[in-house]
């Protein structure tokens, strides 16, 4: 959690979080509203995404208009039922939708999209790695992630 507090993320409203849950049409996990109200989004020092081989790192977490304008995108790649939250370069943190209460985190390797030759419009859940098992655990090894 330190790691976020020192970076100066700017906290999401009640309105926006429930204008991000009829938007994506879910119920966004408990953890989730809790990240987004207590953190929320902007640029943080910019960290590579554990298991990606440096080729995958993470700068900002999305906004409120960043993720409404582009969620669905043909650009994305990332499939239905993920919400990628926060970007940098290779790919996008993304997390998997479906439960009330827990946020699994995955790591949409845009690099492996483009070995795989996925065309604009493609989305594919074989570039979804799973990285952690709960959005917790994610903001608990955040802050050990390599700083570039």
């Amino acid at each position: 959690m330190e790691a976020f507090q020192s970076e100066g993320l700017t906290p999401w409203t009640a309105l926006q979080v429930q204008e991000l849950a009829a938007h994506v049409d879910h119920t966004l996990p408990a953890d989730l509203v809790r990240f987004l109200t207590e953190q929320g989004s902007g640029y943080v020092s910019m960290r590579v995404v554990p298991g990606t081989s440096g080729n995958g790192m993470v700068g900002a977490f999305c906004s409120f208009q960043e993720i409404v304008d582009r969620f669905g995108a043909d650009y994305e790649w990332v499939p239905p039922g993920y919400l990628a939250f926060a970007y940098g370069a290779g790919g996008r943190l993304c997390v998997e939708l479906g439960s009330e209460t827990t946020s699994r985190i995955h790591w949409a390797d845009f690099d492996l999209g483009e070995e795989l030759g996925l065309e604009a419009s493609d989305t594919s859940e074989a570039i979804m790695e799973l990285l952690f098992d709960s959005l917790e655990e994610f903001m608990a090894d955040f802050g050990n992630w390599p700083i570039v």
